[in-house]
């Protein structure tokens, strides 16, 4: 997003201000200058623009003040980074349910929905008698609407946004945009609006593979003009990230889920997606989405967070400890509880509390099983090979949290770590889409000749698995 700066005018403890609202995203900025001492800014601003629009800022986190002389006279000023910006006609508010519906760009949707293309090329030949002219057409065709779902939190639809520019003496130029939109049945609050938009977010990355950088948000108010037209308002998301630049990818095809693979799967699986609500799964998407910003720096932080994200996925499950194994553990215990309290004791009491539960490689087998059984269909994926490669994951990861590693982990890790991530992040992926009713298995190969993340990991897996158990065996 290019940067914008709006001159702005407030009211803040009856002193009429004026300041400089700045929208560069991670580096979003309000300056206020007033006569008198500001403290610090609310975490809620309300501004006009000096073109008529009106701000609010929401969720601000203030910097305190400072002051500079101006002509001999002492000019006060605070500064505050709003984390969400809305543009329009009116104020409000992060709790009041203002939002009828909502739209939004995700950097892969054009890709997401590629089957549903609507340029359509045409060839067009003249001849004469001593040369041949060549010439292109394209043209757009409706309708506008190209997909929809309905789900629990609404209409989920997608469309085309075209725009075009000339004619002129430089020519003429047309580019499309697809949209994403939910219209909800009831009026929701911009904190809703956020949630429903990074789980969308969420769900693009788990079939991209990569990460999805957010934009051209606006939302129809609940309230109406006195005309009866809907009000359109601008939200601006401070934080929200880029995707690096990295080079889209050239169709849905290259994806884990796309309609072009299957259209009424495809609306089975997003209507299933957004009736799921379950923190935890919430907190290892947002983790798997960490990791995808993290590009092409595979380093063993990454590789503990890759596995973590399965003790996020799904609660830990009790497995049957043997009858001298738990009086062992009883024992322990009334033998660390009679020492003094410390934060060694509370570590141990702590891991013996978790000695009936699974432990991770165990866990890791169990939400994969489905997914590496369908996998298996693949003449290049190989479950048994699926599975120690994940011991071995396993292993590197125990290795990197508790310092201790023996010369085969240290060859593998030093060799395979980038594999090893890989082969985590991806069946994370796969289990994402298998548990929300995705079946993964294509109906035909063709998505392995290409060169992206999915395609490459499944067609050269066995093949670089192999390589991983002869450095383990050297």
């Amino acid at each position: 997003m290019s940067d914008k700066e709006f001159q702005v005018f407030l009211t803040l403890d009856d002193q009429d201000l004026t300041g400089k609202l700045v929208l560069a995203g991670k580096d979003t900025l309000l300056t206020v200058h007033a006569k008198d001492p500001i403290v610090k800014l609310p975490e809620y601003v309300e501004c006009i623009c000096q073109d008529g629009q009106k701000a609010s800022l929401l969720n601000c986190l203030s910097f305190g003040g400072g002051r500079s002389m101006y002509h001999k006279e002492v000019i006060y000023r605070a500064q505050a980074f709003p984390h969400i910006v809305v543009l329009g006609p009116h104020h409000c508010t992060a709790d009041e349910s203002s939002v009828a519906s909502f739209s939004f760009h995700l950097s892969d949707a054009e890709q997401l929905f590629f089957h549903l293309e609507p340029w359509i090329q045409g060839d067009h030949y003249e001849f004469s008698d001593d040369q041949q002219s060549y010439t292109q057409t394209f043209s757009f065709t409706e309708p506008s609407v190209i997909f929809e779902a309905v789900s629990a939190v609404g209409k989920v639809s997608a469309y085309h946004a075209p725009s075009f520019t000339g004619p002129s003496m430089s020519g003429f130029s047309a580019e499309n945009r697809v949209m994403v939109s939910i219209e909800s049945g009831r009026p929701i609050s911009i904190n809703e609006l956020i949630e429903l938009i990074y789980k969308f977010k969420y769900f693009s990355e788990v079939c991209s593979g990569r990460p999805q950088s957010i934009d051209n948000i606006s939302f129809v108010s609940s309230e109406q003009a006195d005309e009866g037209h809907p009000v359109i308002l601008d939200l601006i998301i401070s934080h929200s990230e880029d995707d690096s630049g990295q080079d889209r990818y050239a169709s849905g095809y290259d994806m884990l889920a796309a309609p072009c693979l299957d259209r009424s799967d495809f609306e089975a699986l997003v209507i299933s997606w957004f009736n799921e609500d379950d923190y935890r799964r919430r907190v290892a998407l947002s983790r798997f989405s960490s990791n995808l910003k993290s590009d092409n720096h595979y380093d063993s932080n990454r590789l503990v967070s890759a596995a973590s994200l399965f003790e996020w996925f799904d609660s830990s499950r009790k497995v049957e400890v043997p009858e001298n194994i738990v009086s062992f553990i009883e024992q322990t215990k009334a033998t660390l509880l009679a020492l003094p309290e410390s934060d060694m004791q509370n570590r141990f009491l702590n891991m013996l509390g978790n000695a009936g539960s699974e432990t991770l490689q165990l866990k890791i087998r169990r939400q994969l099983e489905g997914v590496l059984s369908v996998l298996d269909g693949y003449d290049s994926f190989d479950k048994r090979k699926a599975e120690q490669v994940i011991a071995y994951a396993v292993k590197c990861r125990n290795a990197l949290v508790h310092g201790v590693r023996d010369r085969k982990v240290g060859r593998v890790l030093e060799a395979h770590q980038i594999f090893l991530i890989e082969t985590l992040e991806v069946l994370f992926a796969c289990l994402c889409l298998h548990t929300a009713g995705w079946s993964i298995r294509r109906q035909d190969d063709r998505h392995l000749r290409g060169s992206t993340r999915y395609c490459g990991f499944l067609h050269e897996f066995n093949t670089r698995a192999e390589q991983l158990f002869a450095d383990a065996d050297r």
